[in-house]
């Protein structure tokens, strides 16, 4: 019921921010004076759609029932766990972006959304080489002893951006082309589902055997909004807007975020022991915790564009960091840092003018 409520909570947010954002671009476009002329050299409103390859930065703690910690561990038992359970390393991201420049002003305003997901699943089995074994009552076939884990984990973000900036240009650094200087408000929500089953029998004699097997479902997620600042700039370097031109991109951005971080979950580890007593020991845990957090986050990009006219393709490379934004604990709490960085590629549209 509380993951229920937190993606109704998280959903009812993004849409009145979006909704607020839809009504300010309006509203700006409607009152500015400019805005009913505007050149073909500069559009009055610019969409955006992109795409990103990610490489993830995704820590979180391993779940380690005990019998995993015992030492020396069987010479069979080459998985490891940690490794098992290591975050998604390879994600994507989608986005879209609107902005506006009415025509003869210096003034910028822009709204974004980014949503991206990361998905890792990963299988482990050992066992060691058949034996036989002679008993008074024949022959009993082996192997008895195995280890076995699963791990799927699903990561999932949304960030959001409003900004107004103003084109102080590029006349400082002898170049042509624009150089946006925005304050505004970036919203992000990280979501984490983490499932994990342990499975081991680590004797070889039969009539001596334990059979341990451990689960754990771990959500984590936060969400958070705050103030943010970034500079966009644009030059050209080859050619000319009417028959094609090379533009350097490149930027920089950074933003404070304060929100809350949440985990909930729970975790199980039982142990039957197949001796004569029979003996059955089950330990079972719940995770639940929020604290209030408050996240730095910086990031930049740099790309090559083509333009022709209206039309704008850009391939890239960008790179955001929010620093301990996820509680990557278990039982106890300890924050861990998100980072997506990779090769991106976009296509724009002006409209208007």
């Amino acid at each position: 019921m509380s993951e229920l409520m937190h993606a109704q909570g998280g959903t009812n947010g993004l849409r009145r921010l979006l909704l607020k954002t839809a009504s300010a671009l309006a509203l700006f476009a409607v009152a500015s004076p400019e805005a009913v002329a505007n050149d073909a050299d500069n559009p009055l409103v610019w969409i955006e759609l992109g795409g990103q390859f990610d490489a993830v930065n995704d820590g979180h703690a391993a779940f380690t029932p005990p019998y995993l910690l015992t030492t020396p561990r069987p010479s069979f038992e080459t998985g490891s766990p940690d490794n098992l359970q290591h975050g998604p390393r390879l994600g994507w991201d989608g986005d879209v972006k609107l902005t506006l420049q009415p025509a003869e002003s210096d003034w910028v305003l822009s709204a974004s959304v980014r949503y991206g997901r990361a998905l890792r699943s990963r299988k482990e089995h050992n066992q060691p080489p058949p034996i036989a074994i002679t008993a008074y009552s024949g022959y009993a076939f082996g192997p008895f002893a195995f280890y076995e884990g699963t791990a799927r984990t699903l990561n999932t973000h949304v960030i959001a951006d409003f900004q107004v900036g103003r084109d102080v240009g590029l006349g400082m650094f002898g170049l042509r082309g624009s150089s946006v200087l925005s304050l505004g408000v970036r919203y992000a929500n990280f979501d984490s589902t983490s499932d994990t089953q342990l499975s081991s029998q680590p004797t070889i004699l039969p009539n001596s055997a334990h059979l341990f097997h451990a689960t754990a479902h771990i959500h984590r997620w936060f969400a958070g909004v705050g103030p943010s600042i970034s500079w966009d700039a644009s030059t050209p370097f080859i050619g000319n807007p009417e028959s094609g031109s090379l533009w350097l991109d490149w930027g920089a951005n950074a933003a404070i975020l304060f929100g809350k971080q949440n985990v909930g979950g729970s975790h199980e580890t039982r142990e039957q022991h197949r001796a004569t007593s029979g003996a059955i020991y089950s330990n079972h845990s719940l995770v639940a915790r929020n604290h209030a957090r408050s996240v730095p986050n910086v990031g930049g990009f740099a790309a090559f564009s083509y333009r022709l006219q209206d039309v704008k393709l850009s391939v890239g490379y960008r790179a955001d960091l929010f620093f301990g934004a996820i509680d990557g604990g278990i039982d106890t709490a300890k924050s861990y840092d998100r980072g997506f960085y990779g090769p991106f590629a976009s296509v724009s549209v002006g409209i208007g003018g």
